[in-house]
C-alpha cells in the first residue's frame, strides 16, 4: 500500500515540474488578467467622486464613501485622506483611491498607489471597515489604492478589515493595505463557506491584523480561488505581522480554498520589505499558513507569463519568513486531498515545537520543485535554512502525510532534541521522497555528539527515500546522519559525507530494529554501517566537491569519483526529475569509464565534460 501512495505524487509533481505549463499556474495567469480587464471596462461608467474639496461630489458628513456607493454609481473616485467610516457594498462597482483631489479624480490622473498616498478607511465603530454582501446576482468588485484599517469583526464572528460572509462573483484589491484589523475568524479578510469568488490581489498587504484563527486571512469556501501577487513595484505586499490569538494560521487559514500565491524576497533582515508570509505567529499550528479539508496553497516563485503578460519575476523567490508557531512555524498542513505546492520557495528562519519549517500531517501532500536554471538562485532555487525546532523537524516533519522535494537544499536548520535537525518523517502512513537534494551545515543541537539529533530520520513505519542527494558536512550525532528508526529506507545514489572541520567518528547511518533497509551506490567515509546492512556499491572516497569550504557542492567533473559511477537498477522511476541545476540526469561522459552506469551519484550531474567535448569539435 505505501508504494501506491508514492505513485500519485510523482506523477503529480512530473505535472508541475514544467512550470509556465501547470495549469494551475495558467489559471491564476487567466485570474489575474481577467481583473486587470475589468477594471479597464469599468472606468468612466457614471462615476462620483469623494473627497473635502469643493469639486467633490460627495465631501460633506461623516459616511460620505457609503452616500456615494448608496448613490448607485458604478465607478467611485475617492482623493487621498482619512474617512472614519464602515462601509457596505451590495453591488457592482469600482472603488479607487489615492487620488490628489476630485478635480484629478474626474480625469483619473495621479491615482497614487504610493503607501502614504492611498484613501484610508478607518473604522467609525468597531465593526468590519468594508462589509461585502452578497446573497443576489453576481457581483463584480474591485478596490484600488486603499487603507483598510481598524474594523472589528467580533460582533458576527466575522474580519475587520474585509467580510464576506456569502458572495458570488469576483473581488479585485490592488494596492490595497488592509492594517491593524481585529476579528474571531479572520482578522483582515474573511471569506464564509457559502461564498464562490474569484478573488484578485495585487500588491496588498495584510498586516498586524488579528483574530482567534485566521489572523490575516481565512478562507473556508470550496468554491473560492485567491491570487496574490507581488508586482515587484511595491515592497508592501505580502502577509506580515498577523497574529492567531487562540487558534491556527497566524497569516492565513485555508480551509477547502485554493490559494496561488506569487510574493516574496530573500532579504530577510530588510525592516520595509513585506513581501512573502512574513513574521506570523499563531498559538496552535501553522504559524504563517494553516492549509487544511481539502484547501490548496501553490507557492510559486517564479515568472508564468501569456505572450507580454506576466505574473511572478525569476529574481525573488516566494518566500515564508521568521514565522512562529507549535506545529509548523511556516506552514502546518493536514487532511486528505490537502495540498501544499511549492515552485522555487524560501523557507527560513521559522521556529515551531515541531516542524519548524513545514509540518504535514493526516494525508495531506506536500511537492517542492526548483523551476530549473532560469531562477533567482540558479542551482539552489528552493531552500529550507536556519529554521529551528525544539522537537522534530527543523526543517520538516512528515507526519502521516505525503511528501516529495526535488533539488531543495537544507542548510542551517537546528533541533534542540534528538528528532532530526533538518527532516522528520514518521508513522506507517507517510511517505517522504526526496530527490537530487542538497543537505549541509544543519546541526542535531547537543553539546554532547552522543545525543546530537541526525541530520534525516524516519521511524515508525514510515517511507524514506533519498535518492540522487548530496548531504555533507552537517553536525550529526549518534544517531548517524540518516537515522531509520523500525522504517522503511531507501538510500540510491547519493554522497552522504562530512569533510575535515565535521565529525566523522560517528555513524553516516543509523539503523535501530529497521523495518527495511536498501542501499545502493553511494560514496561515503565509513561504509560499514550501510555494508552491514546489505548495501551495495559503497565507495569510501573524497566526493571532489568544486568548492567545499565555500559550500558549493557540485561534483568536479575532471576529479569526482562520483561522476558516471551508478546505474539505474534502483532508480528508474527517479530520472523525469532533473539534478538540482536543472539538468537530465544520466549524462554518460566521454572522458569518464563507468564504473557501474552513466549516472552521476548525489545532487548535480555534471555536464561540464559535454561542453569540453563539444568545443574539441568546433
Amino acid at each position: 500500500m505505501k508504494m501506491k501512495l508514492l505513485t500519485p505524487i510523482l506523477l503529480t509533481a512530473s505535472l508541475i515540474t514544467q512550470a509556465n505549463t501547470d495549469s494551475t499556474a495558467k489559471k491564476a495567469l487567466d485570474m489575474y488578467m481577467k481583473a486587470t480587464q475589468s477594471i479597464k471596462n469599468k472606468g468612466g461608467q457614471q462615476f462620483v467622486t469623494v473627497g473635502t474639496d469643493n469639486f467633490c461630489d460627495f465631501r460633506l458628513g461623516d459616511t460620505k464613501i457609503q452616500d456615494a456607493i448608496d448613490s448607485g454609481a458604478t465607478d467611485i473616485r475617492i482623493a487621498s485622506g482619512t474617512y472614519d467610516e464602515n462601509i457596505t457594498i451590495d453591488t457592482d462597482m469600482q472603488m479607487t483611491g489615492g487620488f490628489n483631489s476630485c478635480s484629478d479624480a474626474v480625469d483619473m490622473n495621479n491615482a497614487s498607489s504610493d503607501f502614504a498616498n492611498r484613501s484610508v478607511v478607518n473604522a467609525a465603530v468597531s465593526e468590519p471597515v468594508v462589509q461585502i454582501i452578497g446573497g443576489g446576482p453576481t457581483l463584480n468588485i474591485s478596490i484600488a489604492n486603499m487603507s483598510i484599517q481598524q474594523g472589528d469583526g467580533a460582533i458576527d464572528d466575522g474580519a475587520g478589515g474585509i467580510n464576506i460572509s456569502s458572495l458570488e462573483g469576483s473581488l479585485g484589491l490592488f494596492n490595497v493595505a488592509i492594517i491593524d484589523n481585529k476579528g474571531i475568524i479572520g482578522g483582515g479578510i474573511k471569506i464564509g463557506t457559502d461564498s464562490q469568488l474569484d478573488v484578485v490581489m495585487v500588491d496588498v498587504l495584510l498586516s498586524g491584523n488579528e483574530a482567534l484563527t485566521g489572523g490575516g486571512l481565512y478562507c473556508s469556501s470550496p468554491s473560492t480561488n485567491l491570487l496574490m501577487v507581488d508586482s515587484g513595484e511595491s515592497l508592501f505586499s505580502g502577509i506580515h505581522d498577523n497574529e492567531a490569538t487562540s487558534g491556527d494560521g497566524g497569516g492565513l487559514l485555508l480551509s477547502k480554498c485554493t490559494l496561488s500565491f506569487f510574493s516574496g524576497t530573500n532579504s530577510v533582515n530588510n525592516l520595509f520589505d513585506f513581501r512573502g508570509i512574513v513574521k506570523n505567529v499563531a498559538s496552535s499550528r501553522g504559524g504563517g499558513a494553516a492549509v487544511k479539508n481539502g484547501a490548496v496553497l501553490n507557492l510559486f516563485g517564479h515568472e508564468v507569463c501569456n505572450e507580454s503578460i506576466c505574473i511572478g519575476n525569476n529574481t525573488k523567490p516566494v518566500s515564508i519568513v521568521g514565522n512562529e508557531s507549535n506545529y509548523g512555524g511556516g506552514i502546518h498542513m493536514q487532511d486528505t486531498n490537502t495540498e501544499v505546492n511549492i515552485i522555487d520557495g524560501f523557507i527560513v528562519a521559522n521556529k515551531a515545537f515541531n516542524g519548524a519549517g513545514i509540518f504535514s500531517n493526516d494525508n495531506a501532500q506536500l511537492i517542492a520543485l526548483t523551476s530549473g536554471s532560469n531562477c533567482w538562485q540558479p542551482g539552489a532555487c528552493t531552500q529550507f535554512n536556519n529554521n529551528i525546532a525544539i522537537l522534530n523537524g527543523g526543517a520538516l516533519s512528515n507526519y502521516s502525510g505525503n511528501t516529495l522535494i526535488n533539488g531543495a537544499h537544507f542548510f542551517g536548520n537546528y533541533t534542540e532534541n534528538n528528532g532530526a535537525a533538518a527532516i522528520y518523517t514518521a508513522n506507517e502512513d507517510s511517505t517522504t521522497t526526496l530527490i537530487g537534494i542538497t543537505a549541509y551545515g544543519n546541526d542535531g543541537g547537543d553539546d554532547d555528539p552522543f545525543m546530537d539529533a541526525a541530520v534525516i530520520a524516519a521511524a515508525s513505519g514510515t517511507i524514506l527515500n533519498v535518492v540522487f542527494s548530496t548531504i555533507a558536512d552537517n553536525d550529526s550525532g549518534s544517531f548517524g546522519i540518516i537515522d531509520n528508526f523500525h522504517a522503511h529506507v531507501k538510500l540510491f545514489s547519493s554522497i552522504v559525507h562530512q569533510g575535515p572541520d565535521n565529525d566523522d567518528s560517528l555513524s553516516p547511518y543509523n539503523s535501530a530494529n529497521p523495518l527495511s533497509d536498501q542501499i545502493n551506490c553511494v560514496i561515503t567515509y565509513d561504509s560499514q554501517s550501510m555494508s552491514e546492512l546489505g548495501g551495495t556499491d559503497l565507495f569510501v572516497d573524497d566526493p571532489e566537491f568544486i568548492d567545499r569550504a565555500n559550500q558549493n557542492y557540485h561534483i568536479d567533473a575532471v576529479n569526482s569519483p562520483a561522476v558516471d559511477l551508478c546505474n539505474d537498477d534502483h532508480t528508474a522511476q527517479f530520472f523525469t526529475f532533473l539534478d538540482t541545476d536543472g539538468e537530465v540526469r544520466g549524462f554518460d561522459d566521454p572522458f569518464v569509464t563507468n564504473v557501474s552506469g552513466s549516472w552521476d551519484a548525489g545532487a548535480d550531474e555534471t555536464l561540464a565534460n559535454d561542453l569540453i567535448f563539444e568545443d574539441q569539435f568546433e
